[in-house]
């Protein structure tokens, strides 16, 4: 649990509110999973399910499943249970279920895996697909077909905040399929420009009966139905590969996957435990107002990172605040970039002039 300790303008606390941003995941300890019944066992079985989406979707990955004490506490699943209900589905019933999260972060952080806060990067995804039969098409967000809703489950699994593109008449004035299979990546990164989201990933999913090596499993992917080859368009150092699988959903799925992995391995927060913390004085300039500081204190306190905030000293319309981490600080200096609220200070060129000196907007 987070405190805010103040020095100064303690009556003001009633102001705060919540800071909008479009990259909050807010279901991180919710889960929604289906049961045969309402048995006993089906329960059972749908609590370890359920703290297993949970465990994936708090750390990023995978991995934190295979450790000997997290295997443990899946067992007993239901001591992390704030409280479940049962609703009806297309096929027997779902069991949806709310953790407790403290309980979830301290025994993430004491096995020595990320608990990634709630403040996480979007990514927009640019998929041309050709079908078995008929032409190629992008997948936009309207379209109610494989390609778009297993990413879309899987990334919500992960807690990944991913969107395809609207396809409307500005984007086809812009593009046309031709440009994201042929991977135009500068007409793609204009046309994103709407959406306003830290990544931009181009995929091209298609069947192949190629006698490529997939380079994950190093076999021979001549046997394989389904090709999909990606690439982050807007990285620098063009990341990119290709996937092989013998069926849509699963090749869907491993792109999903991929795609968490890379993001958590930027953004998941290294904590051994919540006892491990740190200390960070950072100084804010555009302190210009009362309301200005009741914002800046409120997005401090809604970090997963932040265990405390005082301000120090306020010269004027710079402020010096004194932050408790949960973790290292340059895990939190990353975990700020995130935000277009606040930046750092740089000069006319671009160029940082202080690690630890920002700008409020």
């Amino acid at each position: 649990m987070r405190f805010v300790v103040l020095t100064i303008y303690s009556m003001i606390l009633i102001l705060l509110s919540s800071i909008a941003s479009a990259d909050v995941v807010e279901n991180l300890y919710e889960t929604r999973v289906k049961l045969e019944d309402q048995s006993v066992r089906s329960q059972t079985r749908g609590f370890s399910r359920s703290m297993r989406q949970v465990l994936q979707k708090v750390t990023g990955g995978a991995e934190v499943l295979k450790h000997s004490d997290i295997r443990q506490s899946l067992r007993n699943a239901r001591d992390f249970i704030i409280a479940y209900r049962f609703e009806s589905a297309q096929e027997g019933v779902a069991m949806l279920c709310d953790f407790d999260a403290d309980k979830i972060n301290q025994m993430v952080s004491q096995a020595g895996f990320p608990v990634w806060g709630k403040r996480r990067p979007s990514t927009l995804v640019w998929l041309a697909t050709q079908p078995t039969e008929g032409k190629r098409f992008i997948v936009s967000a309207n379209d109610a077909i494989e390609e778009n809703s297993i990413v879309l489950e899987q990334a919500n699994q992960r807690g990944i905040p991913v969107i395809f593109p609207l396809m409307d008449l500005q984007e086809a004035a812009q593009l046309s399929v031709f440009d994201v299979w042929g991977r135009f990546d500068e007409v793609m990164r204009q046309a994103s420009d709407r959406y306003a989201t830290e990544f931009i990933i181009s995929a091209r999913l298609y069947p192949s009966t190629s006698d490529i090596v997939d380079p994950q499993t190093k076999e021979d992917s001549a046997s394989e139905k389904w090709q999909l080859d990606w690439q982050f368009i807007q990285d620098e150092l063009g990341q990119q590969g290709i996937l092989f699988s013998d069926t849509k959903e699963n090749i869907l799925t491993r792109f999903s996957q991929m795609l968490a992995d890379h993001l958590a391995g930027l953004y998941a927060t290294q904590s051994s435990s919540l006892n491990n913390r740190s200390q960070l004085t950072l100084k804010i300039m555009n302190m210009n107002s009362i309301e200005a500081y009741v914002e800046l204190i409120n997005f401090f306190n809604s970090l997963e990172m932040v265990s405390s905030v005082s301000l120090l000293n306020l010269t004027g319309s710079v402020g010096e605040f004194e932050l408790t981490l949960l973790g290292a600080s340059d895990d939190f200096l990353i975990a700020l970039d995130l935000d277009e609220k606040i930046s750092q200070k740089k000069d006319a060129f671009g160029r940082v002039l202080d690690v630890m000196e920002f700008q409020w907007k």
